[in-house]
């Protein structure tokens, strides 16, 4: 997998110390409570604020309404 770090994230310290955990269940917590969520493209995750996710998904919609 490989990360790209939206500008919108913040330097957010975080320790985790998981066992028998799946990375992605470990990861999708760290983000959630961090107010961060992913958006996935292959192998490409890039990580944003729910924030700046949730206004391009509002744009994308919109978009996608417009072509019909």
């Amino acid at each position: 997998m490989n990360f790209v770090i939206d500008s919108s994230v913040k330097a957010v310290p975080v320790t985790v110390n998981v066992q028998e955990v799946p990375w992605n269940v470990a990861l999708d917590a760290v983000l959630k409570a961090n107010r961060l969520g992913v958006e996935a493209n292959g192998n490409i995750l890039r990580v944003a604020t729910t924030e700046v996710l949730a206004k391009e998904s509002e744009t994308q919609k919109v978009l996608n309404d417009s072509r019909l």
